[in-house]
């Protein structure tokens, strides 16, 4: 695997980072973060950056996917495998991803999987 150095941002740690880092290599797997296949999809752009806003960013990821697998991994491997799968809408399964992650610090925040399928529809609800 091609070396990548994020680095610690806000306050956190290296081991923080590692840790997210690690979450993100498991989540996508190295294989499909590495491949030449579809080099152009946003994760892999970002993956293969080597600047500071990629730590943000990925720590920041990396962060909501451990949040979010001691949840509900099924629902979280769901939009992992939307993510990879269509590059032109990963950014939207990406940002359900943080935001959700970001909801359940505020709020009691749950997940659905069996609403049915329609542009309207709505897979989280937030209640307070």
């Amino acid at each position: 695997m091609r070396e990548h150095h994020f680095s610690p941002v806000d306050g956190s740690t290296q081991q923080e980072v590692e840790l997210a880092k690690k979450f993100i290599v498991d989540a996508f797997g190295e294989d499909w973060l590495e491949s030449k296949d579809n080099a152009t999809h946003p994760i892999k752009r970002l993956w293969n950056r080597d600047d500071a806003l990629i730590s943000i960013e990925f720590v920041s990821l990396g962060k909501a996917i451990q949040d979010l697998q001691t949840i509900d991994k099924k629902w979280l491997d769901k939009r992992i495998q939307d993510i990879k799968r269509n590059a032109q809408t990963a950014h939207g399964y990406v940002f359900e991803i943080m935001a959700l992650c970001a909801g359940l610090m505020v709020s009691d925040t749950s997940m659905r999987d069996d609403f049915p399928t329609r542009p309207e529809r709505h897979d989280t609800k937030y209640t307070t």
